[in-house]
């Protein structure tokens, strides 16, 4: 699904009929196949072909059912994701649900993830670019960094 390694955040507009259309460039990453808008680990949506929804629920088979906080998880997954069926113009409305998730109004950044495409509301993405911790980041490398040279 990664079309280029660097890739500059997309901005869009929801229509006053709350539709969207993903860039050409990341409707090609799915050669026609069908994906999905799924809620996010974050307060954002993600964007996922057939076999990374099919992935996470293959995960989430494995945990532990007599949870209640995961099996509500799990339901709120499960019941709130949209396979994206697009009119003529490549668009498509956002429900209400995930429009809420993700504080979407009107303004929205698309983005290309390392393995998915996220949206998130302009707001969300200006106070979380405002905010990253690039020491943490650094920090967060360079130890993957010495455990992948430790395991060699």
């Amino acid at each position: 699904m990664i079309n280029s390694l660097i890739d500059v955040p997309s901005v869009h507009c929801l229509d006053n009929k709350n539709r969207m259309r993903l860039p050409q460039k990341f409707r090609e990453s799915f050669e026609g196949k069908p994906y999905f808008v799924v809620k996010g680990d974050g307060e954002w949506l993600d964007v996922l072909d057939y076999e990374q929804v099919m992935a996470k629920v293959e995960l989430m088979k494995k945990l532990p059912s007599h949870d209640v906080d995961i099996h509500y998880l799990i339901m709120n997954f499960m019941t709130s994701g949209l396979e994206v069926k697009e009119d003529a113009q490549s668009r498509f409305v956002l429900p209400l649900e995930l429009r809420e998730y993700a504080g979407i109004t009107k303004d929205i950044y698309i983005v290309q993830g390392p393995n998915n495409i996220e949206i998130y509301s302009s707001e969300k993405w200006n106070a979380n670019v405002k905010n990253v911790n690039m020491a943490h980041l650094r920090e967060s490398l360079a130890k993957l960094e010495d455990e992948e040279k430790a395991s060699k």
